[in-house]
This record gives structure tokens, sequence and C-alpha cells, in this order.
């Protein structure tokens, strides 16, 4: 069995400071997201996760 937890470790604060620069691309995040995958393929996503090799994956319905 999987288990899919969500975390939200940032403060208010901490994102008032940060989405200025977010919203003037002074910080880049898409290339964060390195992963998408169809939601058939939960378990490459998580292994990508669990060996490193992805710090954020986003699972797409079909």
């Amino acid at each position: 069995m999987k288990i899919i937890r969500g975390v939200y470790g940032a403060s208010r604060m901490a994102w008032s400071m940060v989405l200025p620069f977010m919203a003037s691309g002074q910080i880049l995040v898409v290339p964060l997201i390195i992963h998408r995958l169809p939601l058939e393929q939960v378990d490459e996503g998580f292994r990508a996760c669990q060996e490193r090799k992805a710090m954020k994956v986003i699972l797409l319905p079909s």
C-alpha cells in the first residue's frame, strides 16, 4: 500500500518574502519540477523521489 502525504513547510511570512522574487523571475520555480508523469506511472514517480532523482513530481490525470 502506498501512502501519499502532503507537506507544507513554509510560513506566511516566508511566502510574502519570496513571492515578489518569483513574480519578477528572479527565482525560477519551473525547473524544480523535472518529472511530469501520467497517473499510471505513479510508481515511477515515487521511485524517482526515493532515489533522489526528483525533488518534485507532478502526476497528471489521463
